[in-house]
């Protein structure tokens, strides 16, 4: 059987994560939210306009009491106008399961654990697609780093778009399936893992996709 040189190359290169170091490393985004954990990330003193503010912290107390006094998930809010459907709300966070944290831990601790956890998710993703195209450990990690460090990311999470940070922080997952997908066709498990991680991102931030929403139809 001939193997081409690149599949030889390929096959003979140590995992993304050989290296033990690499996870450690990619912890250091997380270090610039540690002061501020048991706060809310807002870049001033005023919040009035973030969505932390008037979305994710109010439809989360809401969701909490009521799974703690009525055993139930609200699909309706009461909160703005008379009433909204949350069930098709992309800032309620439903349907996106990691979400489901900020019910049972205090907020905001809850809510800046999970961004945490999604920087680190989304280093370690960058980390596997730039070892995928090529790149050696040392490059990759950089690269990882600096998807983890965008200003961007961080300024999303000050202005409350938390869900907005999640599907980001999936993304780099999701063009590592599709390279592999693309590399191996024939395996069609990849074509599942594609279309999991790509269901992940919607459900995080149905926002842009809000046909997709479980709830929409409500």
């Amino acid at each position: 059987m001939n193997v081409s040189k690149s599949d030889s190359l390929q096959t003979s290169r140590k995992g993304p994560f050989a290296d033990r170091w690499v996870v450690l490393w990619l912890l250091i985004p997380l270090l610039l939210l540690v002061p501020g954990m048991l706060d809310f990330a807002y870049p001033a003193s005023d919040p009035r306009f973030s969505d932390m503010s008037l979305a994710h912290y109010p439809y989360a107390v809401l969701q909490k009491d009521a799974i703690i006094h009525e055993q139930r998930l609200r699909l309706w809010s009461p909160l703005i106008l008379s009433g909204a459907p949350l069930s098709a709300n992309p800032l309620a966070g439903l349907w996106y399961p990691p979400g489901w944290l900020v019910w049972a831990l205090p907020v905001p601790l809850a809510f800046n654990l999970l961004v945490m956890l999604h920087l680190l998710w989304g280093g370690l993703g960058m980390q596997r697609l730039l070892w995928l195209e090529g790149l050696r450990p040392a490059a990759a990690l950089l690269g990882a780093l600096a998807f983890s460090m965008m200003p961007k990311i961080f300024a999303h999470y000050g202005a409350g778009h938390v869900t907005l940070v999640f599907a980001v922080l999936w993304t780099p997952w999701l063009l590592a399936a599709a390279h592999r997908r693309t590399d191996l066709p024939a395996q069609r498990l990849l074509y599942i893992r594609e279309a999991i991680i790509l269901a992940a991102i919607c459900l995080a931030a149905v926002l842009h996709f809000p046909e997709l929403s479980p709830g929409f139809a409500t």
